[in-house]
């Protein structure tokens, strides 16, 4: 990824992906305002929640003015972490921090494929179709005011 940061040069990094909802009521395409890392708990060592040790600035990620905060695991969630979030992916943390080290704006948004549960393995298949054909209704918008965009998926 950033090779190709480099070689392109993009002025805005665009992430569209899955998520499973921790939130009631979250359906369709969201748009992710924060991005935490749900997971990373060094908190023996003294440090906070989803915060990494030897790093400043990487606890949070603004992306927008979105109410919606994604917590990034490293593993299928299927139930709440403990770090609050409204929905739960498996790469959105890592790309914003990339984003923010190589100073290129992201964007991201999530289609919300389940719940977050015990089914949602099989929910998460199911929806596939779904979010490819969400994100096609969704790009004239995203596309038509900018020049040099970078999709992640």
């Amino acid at each position: 990824m950033i090779a190709a940061l480099s070689e392109k040069k993009p002025n805005l990094l665009i992430n569209f992906g899955t998520a499973g909802a921790i939130k009631t009521g979250l359906a369709d395409i969201v748009e992710v305002g924060q991005s935490v890392q749900c997971e990373m708990d060094a908190r023996p060592l003294g440090i906070a929640l989803g915060a990494t040790a030897f790093e400043t600035e990487t606890e949070r990620f603004t992306l927008s003015d979105s109410p919606i905060i994604c917590g990034t695991a490293v593993r299928f969630v299927t139930s709440a972490p403990e770090l609050a979030c409204d929905l739960v992916d498996m790469e959105l943390y890592e790309l914003a921090k990339i984003a923010k080290h190589e100073q290129i704006p992201l964007k991201s948004f999530k289609f919300i494929s389940d719940n977050a549960d015990d089914s949602s393995h099989q929910d998460w298949k199911n929806s596939l179709p779904d979010a490819a054909s969400g994100f096609l209704s969704i790009q004239d918008d995203l596309f038509s005011n900018q020049t040099k965009i970078l999709i992640l998926n």
